[in-house]
């Protein structure tokens, strides 16, 4: 039998502080003894809070004090203002949280992907908090770190359309608290994905002991689970890119008068555990007349004869020793309603139905990723020296927004550093014609936002003839009583 302790002794820590307001009800009430009870009510919503989960320090940051007193407000710097055509962009230079709360008003529910890369909290001076590095010994550094992330991950909810979803690169020193508090904010339902990115095959020998590190992670949530599709990719870019991953046949492009496909599957459900006893609906036989098209049904169990001028393409036969046939993966409805996406083929003297596949150029996503390097080179190929370490690159920034199949996405990162998703944004738009658009936060430490985020996407434009415009806001503060 499972006995829950801790329940236990919630209960009887319960009793004891009912007890304990019972005899201070039953004392001369004065203010002294309101105040008693209602401590009690603070201590029995406590006892009574939450189960499981993360348990961290809530920690204030300087932001916070400032935007208790005043609302964000943004202006735009026109003198930085680009206007090369195709969408306009934003580039926020401020504190994240503070641009997150200006972009609610402007942009709640209509952010279709997040995509940061946060401090990971080595204890290697990667996270300042409040203009301070965290340390590795600091005893509240994880829950600096946490308080800071949730902070900014709860607004950032707000923003997600419907369909909208969160990437977050992180590595193992936070990425087990990191999954713990997205559980909580985004909901455990709507965890997707814990992509592996093999980022370093030779291994960083970091840490005492133990296998070497060749991979980090990105956790990819949903507003709403139920209302995401699949992740797909560009068939051709993920064949080069990871040939060992991605062994994708080449099959014959055919045309119609719906355009071009190529065929891959038969029409039939190759489970065998959808057959006639578990989908009644969807065995039948079909009987096809070559000469017109047109498109019949009969019961594969009885003895109907087969019309004059039609073929009979019955169910496949099941190998399962139990069941007669497989099902198809269409019902009768849908194959008379989109017949025109169905291919019947004479193959050694016998009919068979396919289904015509028109977005051929993509393929499922898978959850490993490897072969995208670092964006060194592309920093150095734009500004001919190193600007910034450890930059993302745009191979992988593309592989992930495209993996939302959203050719007029907007596109959000509040950690925005070299400005890698802003170029690649860019890059994805002119390789597929896409009306993408991006928006861009960081502060501007040591002059990052203006000289390294903004001259990259200035730069990137200039260089690799991209159309696309942008305008670079500054967040400022206005006294809420004003």
């Amino acid at each position: 039998m499972s006995v829950n302790v801790t329940g236990e002794k919630r209960t009887k820590l319960m009793e004891k502080l009912h007890a304990v307001e019972a005899y201070i009800s039953a004392l001369p009430q004065d203010g002294e003894t309101e105040k008693l009870i209602a401590y009690l009510e603070e201590i029995r919503e406590d006892v009574n809070g939450k189960k499981y989960g993360l348990v961290f320090e809530d920690h204030r940051e300087a932001v916070d004090e400032m935007l208790e007193k005043c609302l964000p407000v943004a202006t735009e710097d026109e003198a930085l203002r680009i206007e090369k055509g195709g969408e306009t962009d934003l580039l926020i230079e401020g504190d994240n949280l503070a641009s997150l709360h200006l972009l609610c008003d402007t942009h709640a529910g209509k952010v279709d992907v997040i995509y940061i890369d946060p401090p990971y909290n080595t204890g290697n001076k990667d996270f300042v908090y409040d203009d301070a590095f965290v340390e590795s010994k600091d005893a509240y550094r994880h829950s600096k770190w946490l308080s800071f992330m949730a902070k900014r991950l709860v607004v950032a909810r707000e923003l997600l359309t419907g369909d909208g979803v969160i990437f977050i690169s992180i590595d193992e020193k936070e990425v087990y608290d990191l999954k713990l508090l997205l559980d909580e904010i985004y909901g455990e339902k709507n965890f997707l994905n814990d992509f592996i990115w093999l980022n370093n095959l030779k291994g960083r020998q970091i840490g005492v002991g133990g296998a070497v590190k060749t991979y980090e992670h990105i956790l990819c949530y949903a507003k709403d689970a139920s209302k995401v599709k699949t992740f797909v990719g560009n068939v051709r870019e993920l064949k080069k890119t990871m040939p060992s991953v991605y062994r994708i046949a080449e099959y014959p492009v055919m045309q119609d008068e719906k355009g071009s496909f190529v065929i891959k599957n038969e029409l039939y459900n190759t489970n065998s555990a959808f057959n006639e006893e578990t989908r009644p609906n969807l065995v039948f036989n079909i009987l096809y007349s070559p000469a017109t098209g047109d498109i019949r049904f009969s019961d594969p169990f009885g003895e109907e004869e087969v019309p004059e001028g039609y073929v009979l393409i019955p169910p496949h036969k099941n190998a399962d020793g139990t069941h007669a046939y497989h099902a198809w993966r269409w019902s009768e409805k849908k194959i008379l309603a989109e017949k025109e996406d169905l291919c019947f083929l004479l193959v050694k003297g016998v009919y068979k139905v396919y289904t015509k596949i028109r977005d051929y150029d993509k393929t499922s996503l898978k959850d490993v990723i490897t072969d995208v390097g670092n964006g060194n080179q592309e920093i150095m190929s734009l500004f001919g020296k190193a600007v910034f370490s450890y930059p993302k690159s745009v191979k992988l920034m593309r592989i992930l927004i495209g993996a939302v199949d959203k050719k007029d996405a907007t596109v959000l990162d509040f950690f925005a550093g070299s400005g890698t998703t802003g170029h690649a944004v860019m890059a994805l738009n002119k390789a597929d014609n896409g009306r993408r658009r991006f928006i861009l936060c960081t502060n501007n430490e040591n002059g990052i936002c203006r000289s390294v985020t903004y001259e990259r996407i200035r730069l990137a434009i200039e260089k690799e003839g991209y159309e696309a415009s942008l305008k670079y806001l500054k967040v400022g503060y206005v006294p809420r009583s004003e």
